[in-house]
C-alpha cells in the first residue's frame, strides 16, 4: 500500500514564507496565517517594487517545487485585477492571506511534513545544565542538518 505523501504544515510554510518575503521585500515585519498579503506587496523596506513573478520563483525555489504561471495567475487573482483593479481590492484582496498561500504551496509540494528531529532542552555539562546553551547548541544542531 502506498504510504500518504507527507507536507509542510501550515506553520512550517509560513515560518519559511517570512524569509521569502524579508528576501523579496526588504522588511522584517512579522505576519500570521491570517495577514493579508497585499500588506506585504507594498515594501516598505529598502526595495521599491516587488515583482510577482520574480516573487513566485523564490517561493518555488524555498519550497522546491514548481507550477505553471498560469497557477501562480490564479493564486494572485491576475484575471480579475485585469478586468477591473477595483473589484480586485474589492473582491480578492480581503481574502487573499497567508492561509491561502501557504495552503496553495502545501498542495504543490511534498517534501517531508516534519524537520529533522532535534532534542532541545538544557546542554549537561559537568556538575549542571544550562538551559540557555541548551537552546542555542539545538538551534546549531538544526541548521546543520
Amino acid at each position: 500500500m502506498n504510504k500518504p505523501v507527507e507536507r509542510y504544515s501550515i506553520p512550517q510554510i509560513l515560518f519559511g514564507l517570512h524569509d521569502v518575503f524579508l528576501d523579496a521585500t526588504g522588511s522584517d515585519n512579522i505576519f500570521t496565517a491570517d495577514t493579508l498579503v497585499v500588506h506585504y506587496l507594498r515594501p516598505d523596506g529598502p526595495r521599491q517594487k516587488i515583482d510577482l513573478a520574480e516573487l513566485s520563483v523564490q517561493i518555488e525555489e524555498f519550497f522546491a517545487f514548481r507550477c505553471r504561471l498560469s497557477e501562480w495567475e490564479e493564486l494572485f487573482g491576475k484575471s480579475i485585477a485585469l478586468r477591473s483593479r477595483r473589484k480586485w481590492e474589492r473582491e480578492f484582496v480581503p481574502e487573499f492571506t497567508f492561509r491561502v498561500l501557504a495552503e496553495f504551496i502545501a498542495e504543490k509540494t511534498s517534501a517531508p511534513a516534519s524537520f529533522p528531529l532535534v532534542e532541545i532542552g538544557p546542554f549537561d555539562f559537568g556538575n549542571g545544565r544550562c538551559v540557555p546553551s541548551g537552546l542555542s547548541m539545538s538551534s546549531l544542531a538544526i541548521l546543520q542538518r
